[in-house]
């Protein structure tokens, strides 16, 4: 964000900001199985790994429930007509 404030991007009339939100489990059991989800969670609230080389803790599963929201907010812009 202080990069596009610095660059003055956001003061550009075509730019639109949207704020996302972070994807529910219900959101993320459209590609996930409930068994997946539930381990993620659970690991992450240990601050575990997934596999041998993908850490997990609450701040990584908080960062990707906020990319998966804004890649689902997103694509209901695209498909209300909004250009990305």
């Amino acid at each position: 964000m202080q990069l596009l404030e610095k660059k003055k991007v956001l003061e550009r009339p075509y730019v639109i900001f949207h704020k996302n939100e972070p994807a529910e489990n219900e959101d993320l059991l459209l590609a996930h199985s409930e068994v997946y989800v539930r381990e993620v969670e659970t690991r992450a609230s240990l601050g575990s790994f997934l596999s041998p080389d993908t850490p997990v803790n609450s701040s990584i599963e908080k960062a990707a429930r906020y990319i998966v929201g804004g890649g689902l907010r997103a694509a209901k812009l695209v498909s209300d007509g909004y250009w990305l």
